[in-house]
């Protein structure tokens, strides 16, 4: 089953059943902002790897520093772009939706008839770095340009992106608190085990 705007022929067949709507892009945005603040310390713990290996990197009590230049640094924007990819594909693959669209209401469907598939999560988020250029810019104006607000990645998967208004809420919070805070016990214990690079 798909969102309404996609399945017209099919109304009379679902009309008993509440069908979700297309997400606003208002609701895509703040989760986008949820999950970049649940994966900063994932993102920080690969930083300070890479500073160990290519750059400058050390620990004391409670502060980690890593910098990095030049090659190091483009090679962090690719890890960076390669978390980001991985952690929503395999969450829209397993559930249709990450913390972030979790905590907001909004989850991804099938925008035609087949059932959602793992390989439509995947595609989707193959292209999440061309939808990001310009700050998610450019994934903004196609969104907006289309009926069913779909991105470049959408229209290559054949997804949308539609709200859930029953989805638990409470409990992708506490999940989404939990996965920070797994990140930052992660950091910790890097920071308690690393070799410092020496300068």
């Amino acid at each position: 089953m798909a969102c309404v705007e996609t399945l017209e022929s099919e109304k009379v067949e679902t009309q008993p059943q509440k069908t979700p709507q297309i997400a606003r892009m208002i609701d895509r945005f703040f989760a986008l902002v949820l999950d970049t603040v649940a994966l900063l310390p994932i993102y920080f713990l690969a930083g300070c790897i890479l500073g160990v290996w290519f750059g400058v990197y050390y620990s004391k009590p409670f502060q980690m520093h890593f910098e990095l230049y030049g090659g190091p640094f483009f090679l962090y924007l690719f890890v960076l772009t390669g978390i980001w990819v991985i952690y929503c594909a395999i969450s829209e693959a397993s559930f249709r939706k990450t913390i972030g669209k979790s905590i907001v209401g909004i989850e991804i469907w099938p925008a035609g008839s087949l059932p959602f598939s793992a390989e439509q999560a995947w595609r989707r988020n193959l292209l999440r770095p061309v939808d990001a250029i310009g700050f998610y810019l450019l994934g903004f104006l196609v969104a907006n340009s289309s009926r069913r607000k779909q991105t470049i990645g959408d229209k290559v998967a054949d997804t949308v992106v539609c709200r859930k208004e029953q989805l638990n809420r409470a409990k992708a919070v506490w999940i989404g608190v939990a996965f920070f805070a797994s990140g930052i016990i992660l950091n910790v214990i890097f920071g308690l085990l690393a070799v410092p690079a020496s300068r």
